[in-house]
């Protein structure tokens, strides 16, 4: 019978773009960057590690309240790597236990047709944690 799907992947470069689409002129500067094209104004960055004064600047203009994403073209580099060097200035993520009367008000709502949105509006929490702490408590109490 034959296959049902096909896909096409499409390479805008100049040496593989049979319909012309794609020119030099054209492409974003991030493209020349990454060694697709011979441009002498755009040469494509060694990968290394960040030394010391590099990885204290980027620090400082997180600081500063410069975003990752800012910090990352700026620098050259990921924005995974901006958070890798930035997580020890991050405020640790706060986690609020579920006490046994948020668990008994949201199993009670639960019971009574209410959705996770409106149990987490009531409680004050997030529809995913009301609808994870639920399947918890459920299974654990066999219902």
């Amino acid at each position: 019978m034959g296959d049902t799907f096909r896909y096409r992947e499409a390479f805008y470069t100049p040496n593989r773009d049979r319909r012309e689409v794609a020119r030099e002129e054209d492409l974003p500067t991030h493209f020349a960057r990454m060694g697709h094209l011979e441009s002498g104004d755009c040469k494509p960055r060694k990968a290394y590690r960040l030394n010391a004064e590099e990885q204290e600047y980027i620090c400082s203009m997180y600081q500063n309240g410069m975003s990752t994403a800012n910090i990352a073209q700026q620098m050259g580099c990921s924005v995974q790597t901006v958070r890798n060097i930035t997580k020890d200035l991050r405020e640790p993520k706060m986690v609020r236990m579920w006490s046994e009367v948020d668990k008994a008000k949201a199993r009670e709502m639960w019971f009574d047709g209410c959705s996770f949105s409106q149990i987490g509006r009531a409680l004050d929490r997030n529809p995913s944690s009301v609808r994870d702490m639920l399947q918890r408590e459920l299974k654990l109490h066999g219902q």
